[in-house]
């Protein structure tokens, strides 16, 4: 089943709470598991949705304040913001 926040746990590198989402190919991704708002923008950052899709774009600091404003839930891959993600990469 792709998509869905499902399980949390502590990452093994900086030990701070992390989510995993299913992305459309199947794989498993950590996620820090607080949702943000994010902007689309073509060649922006990469965002995963709930439903495992990506979406590209910048972090909407106004989306609370303004509710018009376009704007897509999602989370930010726990490998942008861990201190030991180099420690997990892949060689």
């Amino acid at each position: 089943m792709t998509g869905k926040l499902t399980r949390t746990s502590l990452c093994r590198g900086c030990q701070k709470e992390i989510a995993f989402i299913k992305t459309k190919k199947g794989k498993t991704m950590p996620v820090d598991p607080e949702e943000v708002r994010v902007k689309p923008i073509a060649g922006g950052f990469p965002y995963i949705k709930a439903d495992g899709e990506y979406v590209y774009g910048t972090i909407a600091g106004d989306a609370d304040d303004d509710p018009d404003t376009n704007t897509i839930r999602a989370y930010v891959s726990h490998f942008a913001t861990c201190t030991k993600a180099n420690d997990f990469r892949k060689r």
